[in-house]
This record gives structure tokens, C-alpha cells and sequence, in this order.
């Protein structure tokens, strides 16, 4: 399984007398440890990291040293070992076995180790260890000359048994250590010379949860920064930070220069808004005019021609696409101002720093209601920022280096609403129906962005049948597809062949057909880390079905309703039989994106609500 590249900090937690910044030959490997069939605190790894030592001279050296005990078939994925940097030096890499009470040793060739060059994982050797089986240890360290780093990761995938880094900086620039404050490990470190020692035990491996956005912002993980501004002036609050972007050159400027060389779009501006006055309908002129006009050349935040030459040619970086809808909001008498964001890949910020931005977006603030615009994208709505850059908090810029944190969670939610009527085909056991579907927000986007490309709609309906048994489409009709500014509208009829149960000549089928919860995701009894849904979300159906003649209602599902601590989630449903018909109705409200661990409780008591009114059972009975 690969590492993406990822540099897990570890090593034994030995006596004083080995923190001196030297390596201290670690102790041998021991038949004890090759005969240990499982850990004493993670009894269900598949494997482990017995210890992980480095030593890190800033811009100078790095020295890793790791051991790895297998105990299971499963855990032999983790025997290949990666190794990030082109110019490592290998000093050594074995595997450990016991065969009849003896410990045999099998070493590694140069020529088995692997260059991946080629890799898009950062990975640029892989060192797969020969011999190993269930109980094998491998072993490796090696060395990597000149280098500085910039983030150092103090959590595997595999759980860590022992941890040491020795860091040290003998450059003249002055570096700042921050750790992730939203990783649950906690390090011990201290000072000693000119050496921080970082050392840890027993840190548990991370956990791939469902709904969990980024891993990364809960990783433990080490960021190493050069946090001066422009002069070389040390960077101490996020003001400063701030003064950092709005005076880093942005096309031969501060942003404030840059926003103020805007003459060349004033007549464009006045084409565009027209005379329209309302403050808030300018602002959605603008956005939808920068956005269906400018082609995203796939850089994040690059300036890589002038802004004018920018417009002129109607391409550009998000970040240069960006700055022109700021220009433009602002030419019309809007107040907006750039944001710099972090994408979910580089963590929450919480932190002084200036790595971690790597987007820029603008903020318009209107009638004491702000948001977050980003025109890069073909089919974001307003208001609407690309998901992976949906992530915490983001720094706004105002003019004269003022700055704040501003959240990046979307306040509107999305909505996924279905109309469906459907007959009762009892002879031949199938159910006909007709399906209106409304997608708004994020929904909307995505299927944009799932489907556009294809002829209308044949996808969409080719995906659908193929993911649930005997289902067909026709007469799908899909109504603003190329319109990111209006909601999507889908409609189509379905006949699903094999989805009525005959017993004792009772029919049964789903109240909510295909349309319900395919799969619970939350049935673990506990939760490491919140739940990222995204975005707020509300998913609304309501389906008519007409009773067939010669039949009765025998029994329907009970109604429900339930609601967690503070509203953050809900879910509602009710099956009555009114005359020859059945009224069914489903609303699920996630009411805030990122919802915090202590409630997961109430959040999968919904969830399993959920599941239950998906697989229950309508029953009809003959007259």
C-alpha cells in the first residue's frame, strides 16, 4: 500500500544519553520480537512500526532509520518500502526471520531497488524487501544530503510504537515549528543545545473514516516555515500575514495597486450591469459574465501574463481570473476584496502561515451578508467555492493591510428534491413510475460536472440502470444543463422489473424504491475524528403510489422523526394510505457542513432511522 510519499516521524524513546543529535546504534533485532504474533496495545494491527528515528539538520542532512514487524497475511502490503527523495543514499535495508530458533537475515540489493521516476506519488524509490512473511521485521535507514523540509508527518497509516525526531537548524534564517492542533497525538519535546527532541509512544495509526473530507487535517504532522514578509522582516500575527500577500508583487504590485489599475474594464463593467441598482444582482451580472467568459487554465494561483493581458485573451490562473471579477465587482461600487485560501489537501489553518495558501478567492460583502466568489470554475453557482477548497478558515485582505478570518463552510444548502408517482404492476410484479428531480447548489454541480460533456443526459441514465438491477430509463429530459445560475431539473420514467416480492399472494416492495440509503457508512460505535459532509444538504422525496384494483393496504412503516442536539441534522418520515393510494415522504436535513465528533452519536442513531425506512416493506393483500 503506498505512502503517498508521506515521511512518518519515529524512533525508540531511549535514555538522555542518546539525545545528542547522534544516532545511537539501535538495539538488534530480538527472536522475542520476531516470535510477538500481535501487539500489546493495537492487538488488531496487521503490522507495526517498531521504531522510526530522524535526524534532521535543516538544509543540511536527514537521516531515517525505521524497523517494521508483519504479523499477518493482510500486513504484508507494508512491506515494500517508499522513499520520497531522488537522492537518497540506502545504507542498509534487511529482513528478519526465525527458522528452526535461529535469526536468518536477508539483505537487500542495489539492483532490487526500484526507481519511480515516473511516479505521481512523490515516490521516487520503492524497495520491495525479499523474504517476508508472516513474523518478518524489515529493516532500513538511509540518508539524504542538502535538504530542507517543509512538513514532517508524526502519524502512519501504521500504528508507531516508538517516535524520535532530533531537529536541529544550523542555517542563519530563523524557522518556526508549528504542530497540527487538530491531530489527537500529543508529542513530548524538549530543548537541549541547539536540538529540539520530539519523541512519542504507542501513537496510534490513522483511520480512514467515511465523511471525513481531508485525512490530512487530522494527521499528525510537523509544518517547518520560513516566516519572514517581503523586507525580511520577521512574520509574528496574521496581520502581519496579511501585509505578506497584499505586498507580495501581484503583476508589479500590492493588491491594492494591482485592484486599482481597472480603467481598462470600466466601459465593459458598464455594458454588464446595465441599469441595474440592486447591490446584490450586480454582483450575480458580474460573477456570471468573469465566469462564462474566462477559460481556467488549471494553476491555482499563478500570474503568469499581466491582468489585462489576462482579459484580453480570456485566460488565466484562478488566481488571475479572480483578481479581474474583484476589479470588475469593484468598478461597479461593490465592496470586494481577495481571500486567500488552503486547499483541503494542505489541512485546516490554524496557525501563522504563508505555505499553506495556495488559492485566492474574493469576498463581496452585501447588505451585511458576505461571499465567497470564485468565477475559475464553469459551473459554480454564486456564493459557490470548489469543494476541495471548501476547508476551515480562509484570510480575507482589506484595503490598507486590514485582514480577518473568514469561514469557508457554504451557508445555503443544497437541495436534492424528488416528485415520483408510481403504479403497481402486481401481476407482473414491477413498479412504473415517472421521477421529477430538482438539484440545486453543490448536487447541481456535480452532475454538471459528471455528465455535461456527454450527450444530454445518455450517461446519467446508462449509470443509473447500471447500478441497480433491472431498472430502465426513458423519456429523460434534463433542463438546464449548461445554465450553472438556474437549478438542474431532470425527468424521466422508469420501469423496475423484479421490485415487488410475492408471499402468500401479499405483494411487498420498498416505500422509497431505489431512492433510499444504499449503504449505512456509520455503523462504528465510535468516532476519531468530525464529520465533513461538505456542505449543508437537504434531501426532500415524496412519492404517490396508486394502490392496483383488487388489492388492500395489509401494513405500512411507522412514521418517524428525529433530530440531533442543536439542529445540526434531521430526518423525517411518513407512510399514510389515503383512499387508493399511498403517500410516502422522506426529508433528511444535514444542516451544517462540518458537524463536531460528540455528536456522531445522534448523527448515526439518523443514519440507522435511515436505513431502517430504506428497507422496509409496503404490504398490499389481495381483496
Amino acid at each position: 500500500m503506498s505512502f503517498s510519499g508521506n515521511l512518518f516521524l519515529v524512533i525508540m524513546c531511549l535514555c538522555s544519553c542518546f539525545l545528542r543529535g547522534q544516532h545511537k546504534k539501535m538495539p538488534p533485532i530480538t527472536k522475542e520480537q520476531l516470535l510477538e504474533q500481535q501487539d500489546d496495545v493495537f492487538t488488531d494491527a496487521s503490522a507495526k512500526i517498531i521504531y522510526r528515528d530522524i535526524f534532521l539538520e535543516f538544509g543540511d542532512v536527514l537521516k531515517v532509520r525505521e524497523a517494521r514487524k508483519i504479523y499477518t497475511n493482510e500486513g504484508l502490503e507494508y512491506s515494500d518500502f517508499e522513499i520520497p527523495y531522488d537522492e537518497a543514499e540506502i545504507i542498509e535495508a534487511k529482513t528478519y526471520n526465525l527458522e528452526d530458533g535461529e535469526i536468518v537475515i536477508t539483505e537487500v540489493q542495489k539492483k532490487e531497488v526500484i526507481a519511480n521516476k515516473e511516479s505521481k506519488d512523490d515516490i521516487d524509490y520503492i524497495i520491495p524487501f525479499p523474504n517476508v512473511k508472516e513474523g518478518s521485521i524489515i529493516e532500513i535507514s538511509y540518508v539524504v544530503e542538502d535538504i530542507g523540509m517543509w512538513v514532517l508527518y508524526y502519524q502512519s497509516i501504521l500504528p508507531i510504537e516508538h517516535f524520535h525526531l532530533a531537529f536541529s537548524n544550523p542555517t542563519p534564517v530563523e524557522l518556526t515549528l508549528s504542530r497540527n492542533g487538530y491531530s489527537p497525538v500529543e508529542l513530548d519535546v524538549i530543548k537541549k543545545d541547539r536540538f529540539l527532541y520530539y519523541t512519542g509512544k504507542n501513537i496510534p495509526a490513522l483511520k480512514r473514516e467515511p465523511f471525513i473530507g481531508s485525512l490530512n487535517n487530522y494527521r499528525g504532522r510537523l509544518f517547518i516555515e520560513v516566516l519572514m514578509n517581503y523586507r525580511m522582516y520577521k512574520i509574528r500575527d496574521w496581520g502581519d500575514v496579511a501585509k505578506y500577500f497584499n505586498n507580495v508583487s501581484w503583476g508589479g504590485g500590492n493588491f491594492n495597486d494591482l485592484l486599482s489599475k481597472r480603467s481598462f474594464l470600466k466601459s465593459e463593467t458598464k455594458r454588464v450591469v446595465g441599469g441595474e441598482t440592486d447591490p446584490l444582482k450586480k454582483a450575480y451580472k458580474i460573477f456570471s459574465y468573469m465566469r462564462d467568459r474566462m477559460e481556467w487554465d488549471g494553476y491555482y494561483r499563478n500570474f503568469g501574463f499581466s491582468i489585462k493581458k489576462n482579459f484580453k485573451t480570456k485566460t488565466g490562473s484562478a488566481g488571475a481570473i479572480n483578481v479581474l471579477l474583484a476589479m470588475m465587482l469593484r468598478e461597479a461600487g461593490l465592496d470586494a476584496h481577495m481571500v486567500m485560501v488552503a486547499s483541503k489537501d494542505k489541512g485546516f489553518i490554524h496557525f501563522i502561515t504563508t505555505d499553506l495558501f495556495n488559492y485566492m478567492t474574493v469576498h463581496v460583502e452585501i447588505g451585511g451578508t458576505y461571499y465567497l466568489l470564485d468565477a475559475s470554475r464553469k459551473n459554480a453557482g454564486f456564493g459557490e467555492l470548489p469543494i476541495h477548497f471548501v476547508n476551515g478558515d480562509a484570510l480575507l485582505l482589506y484595503n490598507g493591510n486590514g485582514h480577518a478570518l473568514v469561514s469557508t463552510q457554504s451557508k445555503v444548502k443544497s437541495q436534492n428534491t424528488l416528485m415520483v408517482d408510481v403504479n403497481i404492476d402486481a401481476e407482473n410484479l414491477r413498479l412504473l413510475g415517472s421521477i421529477k428531480k430538482r438539484l440545486s447548489g453543490y448536487h447541481a454541480w456535480s452532475h454538471r460536472d459528471d455528465y455535461q460533456e456527454s450527450e444530454e443526459g445518455e450517461t446519467y441514465d446508462k449509470d443509473f440502470e447500471d447500478s441497480h438491477n433491472f431498472l430502465s430509463i426513458s423519456n429523460l429530459v434534463v433542463k438546464e444543463m449548461n445554465n450553472p445560475d438556474r437549478p438542474l431539473s431532470i425527468y424521466y420514467s422508469f420501469d423496475w422489473e423484479e421490485s415487488v416480492e410475492e408471499i402468500n399472494e401479499d405483494i411487498y416492495f420498498e416505500p422509497l424504491l431505489y431512492l433510499g440509503l444504499e449503504e449505512n457508512h456509520f455503523k462504528q460505535e465510535t468516532r476519531i475524528y468530525p464529520l465533513d459532509f461538505g456542505f449543508p444538504t437537504s434531501k426532500k422525496v415524496k412519492i404517490n403510489f396508486k394502490i392496483p384494483q383488487g388489492y388492500e393496504v395489509k401494513s405500512i412503516p411507522n412514521s418517524a422523526a428525529l433530530t440531533t442536539p442543536d439542529n445540526l441534522a434531521s430526518i423525517s418520515f411518513n407512510c399514510v394510505s389515503k383512499g387508493n393510494q399511498i403517500q410516502v415522504s422522506l426529508n433528511l436535513d444535514i444542516n451544517q457542513g462540518i458537524i463536531p465528533t460528540e455528536y456522531y452519536p445522534s448523527v448515526k442513531e439518523i443514519f440507522a432511522k435511515y436505513t431502517e425506512v430504506s428497507d422496509s416493506k409496503i404490504v398490499l393483500s389481495k381483496i
